[in-house]
């Protein structure tokens, strides 16, 4: 997938978080034609003091909901700049979030970001999409790209999830 200027205006928005929020790891990030894929790693904040007692630093830990806000917020600001408009939403109002458990869980995860260009050509939102099932789907995704059963279900479960919540996004 080829970024725009846009693309790469949100690219540099996120690789900018962690100079905002200490307390943020930035991880697998996929910039789609209609979205964006993204593991954000929350970790605790280092306190480092001088001498023998730490230093008076508070640093304020941000939560996910604070952060997501700032990228949407800042990169669609910049976008509307370029765009020669003010106060036009960018973002759909909510996103999609998921706890990741454990390794197992973030290596599917990061998988499924890394192969969402390709897996473009099979979404719903892609007016030049295939009209195919679930089960071609998986079978392609299986052929090409060597998938097990478990990453697909859980890829299939995901992007459902992903689209229920968007379709519940109703603008007031």
């Amino acid at each position: 997938m080829q970024l725009n200027l846009f693309g790469k205006l949100v690219q540099t928005h996120w690789n900018d978080l962690p100079h905002h929020y200490p307390n943020v790891k930035l991880d697998a990030f996929v910039i789609m034609p209609n979205h964006a894929h993204g593991i954000i790693i929350l970790t605790e904040i280092d306190m480092v003091g001088a001498g023998l007692t730490p230093a008076p630093t508070i640093i304020k830990r941000h939560g996910l909901p604070e952060i997501v806000r700032a990228l949407k917020t800042f990169s669609a600001r910049r976008i509307n700049e370029l765009r020669n408009i003010k106060g036009i939403s960018l973002w759909q109002r909510n996103y999609y979030d998921h706890i990741i458990r454990n390794e197992k869980s973030l290596n599917i995860i990061r998988r499924y970001i890394l192969y969402n260009p390709v897996m473009w050509a099979y979404d719903m939102d892609n007016p030049d999409r295939p009209c195919l099932s679930i089960e071609k789907v998986k079978y392609e995704m299986k052929q090409k790209y060597g998938f097990t059963n478990e990453e697909l279900d859980f890829i299939i479960d995901y992007e459902t999830k992903y689209r229920v919540g968007r379709q519940m996004d109703v603008r007031t």
